[in-house]
């Protein structure tokens, strides 16, 4: 937007916003802009939202993020949510979120390895979040894939990310355990 001088006819002064050709601010894309629409669960106009936001900036992750929530969440699409997810974590590599859901409709999807993979990576740039653990450990144990080809999973110092926090600290028990299992599940299938 650009911002326009002038008078009103009392001779009073008037700034006028006119729009500026192919900026994103004019067409208004924003994370409001987008929580709009999902607020009224209108997951087909939030598509033509974000799917205008990531033309209108390709390098936006935060663009590429929502339309990938779009078609995995709003639409229940995950094979086309894939893309989008994979695009906004080349942009921001290290944006634990964006890893987070692009293991989760990996997992949706059947991939299931590449699901580990993006779930260790989660884990590793936020390892104080619970649930980023639970989801790899879900699909580490139920679908009996580590990632990396089974490089271990749990850092020693995965307890002590946030000793203020019981609850947490318990989730990430119950995460560590169920990848334990996993472990033992390998050794006694490789002898």
């Amino acid at each position: 937007m650009a911002i326009r001088k002038g008078h009103t006819a009392s001779g009073l002064p008037l700034l006028v916003l006119v729009p500026i050709a192919n900026s994103s601010f004019a067409q208004g894309y924003s994370v409001q802009g987008a929580n709009a629409y999902v607020q009224s669960k209108d997951w087909n106009g939030l598509l033509s939202y974000a799917q205008g936001w990531t033309q209108a900036e390709p390098e936006n992750a935060t663009a590429w993020f929502y339309l990938g929530n779009t078609y995995g969440i709003g639409l229940n699409d995950p094979a086309s949510a894939a893309p989008a997810f994979k695009h906004a974590v080349s942009i921001n590599p290290n944006w634990p979120e964006a890893w987070n859901a692009l293991g989760q409709v990996y997992a949706a999807s059947g991939r299931y390895q590449q699901a580990a993979d993006a779930l260790s990576r989660a884990t590793q740039l936020a390892p104080e979040r619970p649930s980023y653990w639970n989801n790899l450990a879900t699909v580490c144990t139920d679908q009996k894939v580590l990632p990396g080809g089974g490089v271990e999973c749990f850092p020693n110092s995965w307890m002590t990310a946030h000793p203020h926090c019981a609850i947490r600290r318990l989730r990430l028990k119950s995460a560590r355990l169920r990848m334990l299992r996993v472990r033992l599940f390998e050794i006694r299938w490789s002898e």
